[in-house]
Parts: C-alpha cells; sequence; structure tokens
C-alpha cells in the first residue's frame, strides 16, 4: 500500500468525460454492459508455498493464492 500512496498521482487518474464515454462504447460493443466504464477482474495468483506468517488464502480448489482487483 505505501508503493501504490506513492504513485498514485503518477499513476492512477479518474478518466475525464469524454474518455468515459469512449470507454463506456467499447465496453458495451465488446461486452454489452450499458453505460459501464470499468471492469474488475479477480484473477487468482497461485503462491508456490502457504504464507507462514499470515493467514492462508485457499481458493475453493485447495490452492493458496492471492486475489488481484
Amino acid at each position: 500500500m505505501i508503493a501504490i500512496s506513492k504513485l498514485k498521482d503518477q499513476v492512477i487518474r479518474w478518466p475525464n468525460e469524454e474518455e468515459r464515454k469512449n470507454i463506456s462504447a467499447t465496453i458495451q460493443k465488446m461486452h454489452g454492459f450499458i453505460k459501464c466504464f470499468g471492469l474488475i477482474n479477480g484473477t487468482l495468483f497461485p503462491l508456490a508455498f502457504a504464507p507462514t506468517l499470515t493467514e492462508h488464502h485457499y481458493t475453493r480448489k485447495g490452492n493458496c493464492a492471492i486475489k488481484s482487483l
């Protein structure tokens, strides 16, 4: 979180109205979602070993993984 917070002004921004309209049109054309200009992907990154210092994060298949958003 500290690293992301330090870079937020350089890499995180809200799209302006024209950008939102273009993004929304593309998403509607590709996926059929109306008035949507952002999607969240919950990709799982499997871990080679279970973490020892934190609570284990098991997937529905019993693997340890971290979910991205």
